[in-house]
């Protein structure tokens, strides 16, 4: 069984697609994003609006029906809700991947570059407070991710990889000073000034229009360092 969160999400089983309640695919998605949680603070999440003893009584009944269709999914057990093992989850494979790039920056030049990018945007269209607070997670992981791979990139001297990665951060944030400061020094390195000066005055550009502040001493430094060389 596998678990996209991803692009949209989908439920396969040997390949093929599996079709759940709505109550069901929340529930599954809620436990996918949280690895593991108790059952009271499942019913308190999906159904915040009712009475504890509501929720409860909600979760109960999906829980049913989820293991009279698909009983190899979740296992309660402890009071807990978990996937059932050999369940994979797209989510928490990348998580892992970016974690792990985080935590051991060396390891990215030992990963496809490819898998760094989640394969969409997390649960499309759905609006919950917990779905969008991951979401946001999701977003602040991938730009230290993308910054953390080209820096490391950039100081093994695969300059485009690393401008790639940069400007993908960019993409996402264009107000991010540290994509910017990325971009600026891949410049530098491969001897591109000009270049390295437009990428200043852009990123000037663009935080004097959306916050109202100017690059700060650090960026500065970077090219002031440069001229007088």
């Amino acid at each position: 069984m596998r678990v996209c969160l991803f692009g949209a999400l989908a439920l396969c089983r040997s390949g093929h697609s599996v079709v759940l309640q709505l109550s069901a695919q929340r529930l599954i998605a809620l436990v996918a994003l949280r690895t593991a949680l108790r059952r009271e603070e499942a019913g308190g999440v999906l159904w915040p609006d009712v009475p504890d003893y509501r929720a409860a009584g909600r979760l109960r009944t999906t829980l049913w029906r989820l293991r009279r269709s698909e009983p190899e999914i979740l296992n309660s057990a402890n009071g807990q809700l978990l996937f059932h093992e050999g369940v994979e989850v797209d989510y928490q494979d990348w998580r892992a991947l970016a974690l792990q790039i985080i935590n051991w920056p060396e390891c990215v030049m030992k990963v496809d570059l490819a898998s760094l990018w989640p394969q969409g945007e997390l649960l499309p269209g759905w609006y919950d407070d917990w779905i969008v607070l991951e979401r946001e997670r999701v977003r602040q992981l991938q730009l230290h991710v993308l910054e953390v791979a080209a820096d490391q990139l950039l100081r093994a001297g695969r300059h485009a990889v690393a401008l790639e990665l940069a400007l993908g951060a960019l993409r996402m944030e264009e107000t991010r000073e540290s994509a910017h400061r990325l971009v600026i020094r891949v410049h530098l390195a491969e001897g591109n000034t000009g270049e390295a000066w437009r990428q200043f005055k852009r990123c000037e550009r663009v935080l004097d229009k959306e916050l109202g502040v100017s690059p700060s001493s650090q960026l500065q430094a970077l090219l002031a360092s440069e001229a007088h060389h």
